[in-house]
């Protein structure tokens, strides 16, 4: 890690990553802030490393996201962490800066896909937002061909919804 993070030290951009790069980075500083209250500190390291392998992954790293990744990190690692922030410029003690904070908007995934039956089995997928109502589910499931073509104008008793897992018919 400490070599990844000099070698990046000058191809830092400083402009905010992608949608997609915010929001991990959001959901990885929620997880980690949730971890370390609960005294979870094998988990938080577990969201961590997931983290770095996808910073890893990257051609490019946003300031943010490394400087973030480095915040916390610090109380897992002081030593390495306090001397990585002083290679990139940093004034001050890395311990004495705020940590990071998520932003509630990026945890939320945009469309999730959940698998729609009839009877038990599976007939097709659709989109829907996470905060999604049953009738909302319901109505997008039945403007769909295939549920349209299984139903053939039969009766639903009952729909079962597990909110961003599955919607099942029952007939």
């Amino acid at each position: 890690m400490y070599q990844w993070v000099l070698k990046h030290q000058n191809r830092l951009q400083p402009h905010p990553p992608d949608l997609l790069s915010q929001q991990r980075l959001h959901q990885t500083i929620h997880k980690v802030c949730q971890d370390i209250q609960s005294l979870k500190y094998n988990t938080a390291i577990a969201a961590l490393m997931s983290y770095f392998k996808m910073l890893q992954a990257k051609l490019s790293i946003a300031e943010v996201e490394l400087k973030s990744y480095l915040l916390m990190l610090a109380p897992f690692a002081p030593h390495v962490t306090e001397e990585l922030w002083q290679q990139l410029g940093e004034s001050g003690s890395i311990h004495q800066q705020k940590f990071p904070q998520f932003d509630p908007q990026l945890l939320i995934t945009q469309l999730l896909t959940v698998a729609v039956q009839i009877n038990g089995r599976t007939r097709t997928t659709i989109l829907l937002s996470p905060n999604a109502s049953q009738q909302e589910a319901i109505e997008a499931a039945k403007h769909t061909q295939a549920i349209q073509r299984h139903l053939n104008n039969q009766a639903v008793q009952r729909a079962i919804y597990v909110p961003g897992r599955i919607l099942n018919f029952v007939t």
